[in-house]
């Protein structure tokens, strides 16, 4: 990654050089021999592929728990905190529902707790809440 100089600045592709902008600084760089028809299909890729899946699931989960914050909570970094916390769990293939759980006992208040929460595709009969104590099989702790 080489910076720009001179006066005039340019964005875009000339033959196998990248110039693009990023914080307003304007920089070079070669061009990649990957493509994403490459990283999709390429069995070099498959862990690659693997764990974008998992972090698609992770990010729709983390999504369903964040909406349900209340507002003086919410931030870009508690959201990729809360997501990278359902990967983790995901990695450990937990099921989906077991990682609602867990994740809603690690990230919403209790006062909050009320209502159960849908993931895109399942209806929100697919989830059974109890307010009474349980313990988590999955990580010993008790649930509320």
């Amino acid at each position: 990654m080489t910076k720009q100089s001179g006066l005039i600045k340019i964005s875009g592709a000339i033959s196998n050089i990248c110039f693009y902008r990023l914080h307003g600084e304007h920089y070079a760089r070669t061009k990649s021999s990957l493509s994403g028809k490459r990283v999709k299909h390429d069995p070099a890729f498959k862990e690659t592929m693997k764990y974008a899946a998992l972090l698609a699931r992770a990010s729709k989960i983390a999504s369903v728990i964040y909406r349900r914050l209340p507002a003086e909570q919410k931030s870009r970094k508690k959201y990729q905190a809360m997501a990278g916390q359902a990967m983790e769990l995901l990695k450990k293939k937990m099921d989906i529902d077991m990682v609602i759980e867990i994740l809603k006992i690690w990230n919403i208040p209790s006062a909050f707790y009320l209502y159960p929460a849908t993931v895109p595709g399942r209806s929100n009969t697919d989830y059974q809440h109890s307010r009474k104590p349980r313990t988590l099989a999955a990580t010993g702790s008790v649930a509320q």
